[in-house]
């Protein structure tokens, strides 16, 4: 995908703006998926082809956060279900916490301020265990955007200082 042609799908794609990581990983997915289409036309009918598992939970983890950035809460929330349920399910702790992520940004977005702290609490846990310095950095911005959303400047205050240097 072009500079110029991302940049029509979202404005300041290419320079940072909101979208931009979603719009990039989806156009991702889509290379992958075609590629794999392309083989399975080229295979006889009778083989099988394998689609690794983390592609399709990382596409519904793109799903979610496009959703997002569309202002779609319901459809966040949505894929955010589908990547925690089938996450869970392969014990991949890293997505799970994506998945607790993506819902308390959703929640957040909506002024849920309880249910996006709890989910965004499990998600830095999981980030944390797992190691996954970014995905801390983050929450915790996201648990400092709560904070100041419910009048706690001490908390605001302690989740900005929490944030990994590393990232």
């Amino acid at each position: 995908m072009s500079g110029a042609c991302a940049s029509r799908l979202m404005p300041g794609s290419r320079t940072g703006g909101p979208g931009c990581r979603p719009i990039w990983r989806l156009h991702n997915c889509a290379l992958t998926f075609r590629a794999i289409g392309r083989r399975c036309r080229r295979r006889t009918s009778t083989r099988k082809i394998t689609v690794k598992p983390g592609l399709t939970l990382r596409c519904l983890e793109v799903l979610a956060e496009l959703a997002l950035a569309n202002g779609d809460v319901d459809g966040c929330i949505t894929h955010a279900d589908q990547l925690l349920a089938l996450a869970t399910r392969g014990d991949m702790r890293a997505l799970v916490g994506q998945a607790h992520r993506l819902r308390g940004l959703a929640w957040l977005a909506v002024n849920a301020f309880e249910s996006a702290q709890n989910e965004l609490t499990l998600a830095v846990t999981l980030a944390e265990q797992t190691g996954r310095g970014r995905l801390a950095w983050e929450c915790h911005g996201a648990l400092a955007r709560v904070a100041a959303a419910l009048g706690d400047g001490a908390g605001k205050k302690q989740q900005r200082s929490a944030r990994p240097n590393d990232c």
